[in-house]
């Protein structure tokens, strides 16, 4: 299973080493906008290399400020790559309904 964790600050870390200690996860990709040091742990992948290149995720968790949760979880969603957003979920109602929306779509 190949993992992303959008964010690593506290959240983000807390999850790495969660992730690092299971046998099932073989690759962890890691989108930050500040530099992380280079490990054989995990790849650091920018959004936009994200975005335009075909990735083998299988599930992303965003850890990001709030105010981002919903631009990176749509982005996941419209790749087909399952979701876990730390809370709050979103900031605005429309939001919330339009991920739903998407994860019903997407089944």
């Amino acid at each position: 299973m190949n993992v992303l964790i959008v964010g690593f600050g506290t959240a983000g870390r807390h999850y790495f080493k969660l992730l690092e200690k299971n046998k099932k996860i073989k690759e962890i990709y890691i989108i930050e906008s500040r530099k992380l040091p280079s490990s054989k742990k995990y790849f650091q992948i920018n959004f936009n290399y994200f975005k335009k290149n075909k990735i083998s995720i299988d599930a992303a968790m965003i850890c990001t400020p709030s105010n981002l949760h919903y631009y990176y979880a749509k982005a996941c969603l419209d790749k087909n790559i399952n979701v876990l957003i730390e809370k709050p979920f979103v900031l605005k109602l429309s939001h919330a309904k339009e991920l739903v929306n998407l994860t019903i779509k997407k089944n």
